[in-house]
Formats: C-alpha cells, structure tokens, sequence
C-alpha cells in the first residue's frame, strides 16, 4: 500500500513537471496546436477536466 502511494506521488509529480514544461512550451510558440493538444492530455490525466477541455480546444482551432 505504501509502495503504491508513493508511486502515485512520483506519477502526479511527473504530470506537475510536465505541465510546467508544456505550460513553457505553450508561451513560446502559442500557434503550435501540438503543444496545446499536449497540455490537455497532461490536465486530462491530472483531473483538471475544464482546462484540458480548453487547451483542447484551442490545438483543434488552431488546426482549422
């Protein structure tokens, strides 16, 4: 039980890192739908549902 609990904790870090990064990412180069399209997939897995909808959402209208 402990050993999964802290496995949950090095995969929710890892999503945090990732986010960041990605958060980075997506002020540099607003225009690139891959990494908004990135960025949803990372809040979909942190449960941050609403913000992965609307990062989702601006990669598919930059795809238009």
């Amino acid at each position: 039980q402990a050993e999964r609990r802290r496995g949950i904790g090095r995969a929710e870090q890892r999503f945090s890192d990732a986010a960041a990064a990605l958060q980075k990412a997506v002020k540099q180069g607003p225009a690139n739908s891959l990494y908004w399209l990135n960025l949803a997939s990372v809040r979909r897995r942190q449960r941050l549902i609403d913000d992965a909808l609307a990062c989702a959402q601006r990669a598919f209208e930059l795809r238009s």
